[in-house]
């Protein structure tokens, strides 16, 4: 039974000795560019590790397009983070102090409110200094460390990036494994920028299984991301990759494949070097304690904005299920009677989204915007939604000449489905365009 099912069974001890020792270790985007935002001795630590590990590193092409799409965009922000963080404390311990001072404490002298006053004062002085002296290790573009390492550890080990013609095909085939949940990837549909329309870890798939065939080794993929269409998730824990992953790299590659997370993946490099008996600088405490950090904020982050998009695409598909309903019983209709019934739907569909619409404005976007204190956050969110923006409306103009052109042919199946993209384009468009309008107000006021 283990032969036929074998993708469900955890390795044994000594299956994961002869992977560790036969693989070729393979980092995710959100690895390499994550080293940024440790400090310079956790740093140093994970780069020992690589180091140590170099001759058996490999990474997909699209692994480092990725990088770079994003190196900038992490070193610019993090000293922004430094400043955000003591600002929120700072607020924090204000109204804090305020509350004392306005409320006599029955168990605390006024004398005593002074000294606990004081003592707020100059552990916020202390934590601004700590913060100060971090954002000095920030890495700045100059003289960018973290590139130059890794630079020097992956040079002739990066794969060949696909044609374009192999990327067309590559992105059809993503197409249909998404609207069949097919991992990995399927959590990114409908993204863009440079996961190529959404497909960037799927991309990153096939380029790992190119390598896996031609090298006929096993493969260690280190990641941090938590999606469902990596990892089998059940009841919020994660269990183990996702079963289809290690059954299709068998399938097609005929080696074996397994993942970690960093964290899991440096404790598994020590107990393996330590049944090897090998000589190794042990990774320090500090190292696994700011990963831990660094990975519960990524978290909440994801949750706070997972929040809205899940809501946005829950009020999409009531939407195109309205629309698919309406189109059962307009088969035989001209395309001119497919246009009027379709801005009738479309009033429709407005009026439904414009409560949901509404509730995440006012109350997700108005919230994060008041918790920014920090005004350079605010501008770069105003830069990134004006550049989604800019794709909408290249997206909905796309739209409107392909939806002539079948209105021109008589093609009453694309007349439908431009007229369905179209429809969606625009409701996104609308929730961004306010979403524009309300930090703008903000930085008006504010300044």
């Amino acid at each position: 039974m283990k032969k036929e099912f074998f993708q469900y069974y955890v390795p044994t001890e000594s299956e994961f000795n002869k992977l560790w020792k036969e693989c070729y270790f393979i980092f995710d985007t959100n690895i390499l560019i994550n080293l940024y935002e440790f400090s310079s001795n956790s740093r140093e630590d994970i780069l020992n590790v690589f180091n140590n590990i170099k001759d058996r590193i490999w990474e997909p092409h699209q692994v480092i397009d990725e990088f770079f799409q994003t190196r900038i965009d992490k070193i610019i922000s993090l000293p922004a983070i430094y400043d955000k963080e003591y600002d929120d404390l700072e607020a924090s311990i204000t109204t804090f102090k305020e509350n004392i001072s306005k409320t006599k404490h029955p168990f605390l002298s006024q004398k005593k409110q002074t000294e606990v006053n004081k003592y707020l004062s100059s552990a916020l002085d202390c934590i601004k200094k700590g913060f100060d002296e971090q954002k000095k290790e920030c890495i700045c573009l100059e003289n960018d460390e973290v590139l130059n390492k890794i630079t020097s550890l992956l040079t002739n080990k990066i794969g060949k990036p696909y044609s374009e013609k192999e990327m067309e095909v590559i992105q059809a085939e993503g197409a249909k494994r998404y609207s069949k949940k097919i991992p990995p990837g399927f959590k990114d549909a409908g993204k863009s920028e440079f996961l190529k329309n959404g497909y960037g870890d799927f991309i990153i798939w096939k380029q790992i299984q190119d390598f896996a065939l031609l090298k006929k080794s096993p493969v260690i993929f280190i990641t941090n991301d938590a999606k469902e269409d990596w990892w089998l998730i059940k009841e919020g824990k994660t269990i183990s990759p996702r079963t289809e992953l290690i059954k299709e790299m068998k399938n097609n590659s005929d080696v074996n494949f397994y993942m970690y997370k960093l964290e899991n993946f440096l404790n598994h490099y020590e107990t393996y070097n330590e049944k090897l008996k090998s000589k190794y600088e042990k990774i320090k405490i500090h190292t696994f304690n700011e990963i831990r950090e660094l990975e519960k904020q990524k978290e909440f982050i994801n949750l706070k904005q997972m929040t809205i998009e899940e809501k946005l695409n829950l009020s999409l598909k009531q939407k195109n299920k309205i629309m698919h309903n309406n189109n059962l019983h307009e088969d035989e209709n001209s395309s001119e009677e497919i246009m009027v019934n379709f801005t009738e739907r479309e009033k429709l569909q407005k009026s439904q989204l414009n409560r949901d619409i509404n509730r995440d404005i006012n109350r997700d976007i108005n919230r994060d915007i008041n918790r920014d204190i920090n005004r350079k956050i605010i501008k770069e969110k105003l830069y990134k939604l004006t550049s989604q923006r800019d794709i909408i409306l290249s997206e909905i103009n796309l739209y409107t000449k392909n939806e002539l052109n079948a209105n021109k042919n008589n093609d009453t199946e694309s007349l439908k489905y431009f007229f369905k993209k179209h429809g969606e384009a625009n409701n996104v468009l609308q929730i961004i365009e306010e979403k524009i309008k309300r930090i703008e107000q903000f930085i008006y006021i504010s300044e």
